[in-house]
């Protein structure tokens, strides 16, 4: 079949990811020929040619007919590339020196924030920045869109998990420097076996939602990975070694089995978009997940690197006035609501914070300690005429430290709120 099309058709570039591209062993011929555009690649290698090889981190793809100035973009630098996709044994490119230029990096935010605290003794700097407003955050993004939804940081890195390829993405603290990245490996991960009852046939599948979609650490530093879990998923937690990448089992637990945990008769309606963990998960820790669809919170006791039975928590106990919990005393909200974050502070209490809630501090009963549905509304922002109101819908906490004073710092308005994507700061009146 032959079919007209636009010369601005055939010259526009298709914005893909290396990874896409890699994809198509199966279908090598689906790219060929047509103009691509990657953004923030790297450059691997020349080859005698001046020839180079792109990578993504985990992907790599050579290019042909190119003679790159070697000297202009030396190995590591971080190019923006619109090339033409070929095929022979593998991806290729081939192209014009003038399709590859350098990608922008770290910027800076010229805000000047205002000094914070009782006597100014406060202060606010950015190191560095990645925004479209300047233009260099689609040449640095972590990940794909929607493909990196967890994030720690350690020892001055950033560790963020791409659930695209399974591996962390790591970015250099004190520059925005993306560095190696950390491929997460192990058999089976995420995955689950079924037995043929005639043959005895065992077969791995899929087993979450979404893979590779939560990182947390534990007090001793460990680095935990999980999934998204819906349905009769199994609730999957594994410790990762990050100089080497190497997964080991913690968690492993299917609540379909718990007859106990039915939720009104439908057993398969948990939902857990991410989870937390308290201890270090080598000798005693707890690891907690916040349910979207109820006010149930799950937890797993954890001695010696393994896991016991998996528990579960109301935090609706008999006498508890649900208009506490949720936003503006809603009497219809009946569940945390989407992508539920939970926070142990001790073996003792921990914070949910919903998408439809406030953040709320219960205890292992279940029992509400402290609400925010009487947080102070008006709050005065750091952008002249703005307030702020704690609103839902954006979640995530934090209690810290700084000298003798202790802090808790929370989202209170979303992208979509005003001003977009405001955190409030609290200071407690003492360590307790």
């Amino acid at each position: 079949d032959v079919e007209e099309v636009s010369a601005e058709a055939v010259t526009m570039p298709k914005a893909i990811s290396l990874a896409t591209l890699a994809a198509f062993k199966s279908e090598p011929l689906k790219y060929f020929g047509q103009l691509v555009a990657f953004k923030g690649l790297t450059i691997a290698a020349y080859d005698s040619y001046k020839n180079p090889s792109l990578t993504d981190g985990v992907d790599t793809v050579a290019c042909y007919k190119l003679s790159l100035d070697d000297a202009a973009f030396p190995i590591g630098t971080k190019v923006n590339a619109t090339l033409i996709a070929g095929y022979f044994n593998g991806p290729q490119f081939v192209g014009d020196p003038a399709g590859i230029v350098e990608a922008g990096g770290a910027g800076k935010d010229s805000y000047k924030y205002p000094a914070y605290g009782e006597k100014g003794e406060y202060t606010l700097a950015n190191k560095w920045i990645f925004t479209n407003i300047q233009d260099n955050f689609a040449s640095n993004m972590p990940a794909p869109a929607d493909m990196a939804r967890g994030m720690v940081a350690k020892d001055g890195k950033m560790y963020f998990i791409n659930r695209q390829n399974g591996s962390f993405t790591v970015v250099d603290g004190a520059t925005g420097k993306m560095l190696a990245p950390v491929k997460i490996t192990g058999e089976h991960l995420f995955e689950a076996a079924s037995t043929d009852a005639e043959t005895g046939e065992v077969t791995w599948g899929a087993c979450a939602t979404l893979a590779y979609n939560d990182v947390k650490l534990d007090q001793a530093g460990h680095f935990l990975i999980g999934g998204c879990v819906s349905g009769g998923n199994r609730v999957q937690i594994y410790k990762v070694d990050i100089a080497t990448g190497a997964a080991t089992e913690v968690v492993n637990d299917r609540l379909y089995d718990y007859p106990d945990f039915e939720l009104e008769g439908a057993a398969t309606a948990w939902r857990f978009d991410a989870f937390n963990v308290y201890g270090d998960v080598d000798s005693k820790a707890i690891i907690m997940a916040a349910d979207a669809n109820s006010f149930y919170v799950y937890y797993w006791e954890i001695n010696n690197g393994k896991a016991g039975e998996a528990q579960r928590i109301n935090c609706t106990p008999e006498g508890t006035d649900v208009s506490l919990i949720v936003k503006d005393g809603a009497p219809t909200v009946t569940a945390f609501g989407t992508a539920p974050q939970i926070f142990p502070i001790d073996f003792d209490y921990f914070y949910v914070d919903g998408w439809n809630t406030l953040p709320m501090l219960f205890d292992m009963d279940g029992t509400l300690v402290q609400d925010f549905a009487t947080v102070p509304t008006g709050v005065k922002v750091g952008m002249p005429g703005d307030t702020c109101t704690m609103n839902t819908g954006h979640n995530g906490l934090c209690e810290f430290q700084v000298g003798e004073e202790y802090y808790l710092v929370m989202a209170a308005t979303n992208t979509v709120g005003s001003p977009t994507s405001a955190f409030a700061l609290y200071k407690f009146a003492d360590e307790n």
